[in-house]
């Protein structure tokens, strides 16, 4: 059975820049891959393709051999078109799931000498969550309270190169033992002194069990990797730059999983500012700010 294209499609954007001169076998030959990254980036090439199925609509009148093919998309995060459908419903759902109360968001991050250690012992970044929420477990029970966090590990930043920091999202207050709401509000400082010294502990702990990447080779035993470990993030002067932000409170639900679906669900390019000509790949974005800045590669 052949698969007719129309004479006016398109393809989208981000599939032809993987197709374009063979980009993306070439990047299969040369550069060692993780599985999952093989099968995002294939399950995107073949979505809206034959190749994830379809269904075939003929008429009815026996003598027509019309017939129309619609086909299966991938419903992958990394694929531009399925990723923003996720993320759109995934919002709507997470909206009913959440106490409609008083919500703040928190972004914790570490020094960049560390995010090595974690891109390279993977293993480690499932404890940065409880590392986080830690200090503001601590003040809600010492309360007699029980309140709600969400939380999304983050292992890239705003240029895709790799920065392992966590987002937490939290209520601003909880439930007593009589089902009743107490509003609370956390201290910026302690809750950051509280991650720091969750973080060097627990990789003080590890030494010995992590592979060590290429920049940390030169550390040779303990001391060493504790003299390393304790000054991480600091400045010429001393003082700890691990950098712990807090957002202004928001109102109600609505704009907490708005904000968690753009760092959960939403793809981590847009078709929508990528343009691909015989001649350029061009890169629209917004940054923080109105003005576009472009971006020709």
């Amino acid at each position: 059975m052949s698969f007719p294209m129309k004479k006016d499609f398109q393809p989208r954007p981000l599939k032809s820049l993987f197709e374009r001169n063979k980009a993306w076998a070439e990047i299969m030959e040369t550069t060692q891959l993780r599985e999952i990254e093989i099968e995002v980036v294939t399950k995107m090439l073949a979505c809206g393709t034959p190749m994830m199925g379809f269904r075939e609509y003929c008429c009815e009148n026996e003598n027509c051999d019309h017939q129309k093919l619609v086909c299966f998309t991938c419903k992958g995060r990394g694929c531009p078109s399925c990723g923003k459908k996720l993320t759109d419903n995934w919002i709507k759902t997470t909206i009913k799931r959440l106490p409609n109360v008083k919500w703040q968001h928190g972004t914790f991050t570490m020094p960049h000498s560390l995010w090595p250690l974690f891109e390279l012992n993977r293993w480690l970044l499932g404890k940065l969550f409880p590392f986080a929420a830690d200090n503001l477990l601590y003040a809600a029970k010492k309360r007699g309270l029980t309140m709600g966090i969400f939380g999304a590990l983050h292992t890239y930043g705003r240029k895709l190169n790799w920065n392992t920091h966590i987002h937490l999202s939290w209520t601003m207050g909880g439930i007593n033992q009589n089902e009743k709401w107490k509003s609370m509000q956390f201290d910026l400082a302690k809750v950051r002194k509280r991650w720091m010294w969750n973080v060097r502990q627990y990789l003080l702990s590890v030494w010995g069990k992590i592979y060590l990447p290429e920049s940390l080779q030169h550390i040779r035993d303990y001391d060493e990797w504790k003299r390393f470990i304790l000054n991480a993030g600091k400045n010429a002067e001393g003082k700890d730059y691990w950098h712990v932000y807090f957002a202004d409170p928001t109102s109600n639900a609505k704009k907490t999983a708005k904000y968690l679906g753009r760092y959960l669900k939403k793809p981590p390019v847009s078709g929508r500012g990528l343009s691909i000509t015989m001649a350029e790949v061009v890169l629209r974005y917004d940054f923080l700010t109105i003005i576009r800045v472009t971006t020709k590669i």
